[in-house]
């Protein structure tokens, strides 16, 4: 998967070739020539598109879990992370990633948490 600023640099390189491209114009081209660059611009440009949307939605994902977890610390409230774990049956460890937004609890987990925290599993995590 690239980075925002992986296409940042791949965008720059196309408008480069755009530039390139434009300067063809005055030059000995055939019309046919300009075209096909033309065409590779666009489809690249389609590509970088897709690329910025995927990397859209995935940075979305990550903040709801964030999100998620923000949620879940501030509902234990003042019970320590160690206590919460043993009503719920998992590690500590297990429980901190579900908080710090690192890892997503199966559904029986959420609706454990939701018991123990005495909330819906919408209100929670979603």
């Amino acid at each position: 998967m690239q980075t925002i600023t992986d296409v940042q640099a791949q965008l720059y390189d196309l408008s480069d070739f755009l530039e390139y491209t434009m300067e063809l114009t005055g030059a000995e081209h055939t019309e046919a020539e300009i075209m096909q660059r033309l065409t590779i611009a666009a489809a690249a440009a389609r590509g970088l598109a897709a690329d910025l949307h995927s990397i859209e939605k995935m940075e979305s994902a990550k903040a709801k879990v964030t999100d998620n977890g923000k949620r879940l610390a501030e509902a234990r409230g003042n019970r320590t992370v160690e206590a919460v774990a043993e009503i719920l049956g998992c590690t500590s460890e297990s429980l901190k990633a579900y908080e710090a937004g690192e890892r997503i609890p199966r559904d029986e987990i959420k609706v454990k948490l939701a018991e123990i925290y005495g909330k819906s599993v919408p209100e929670l995590f979603f």
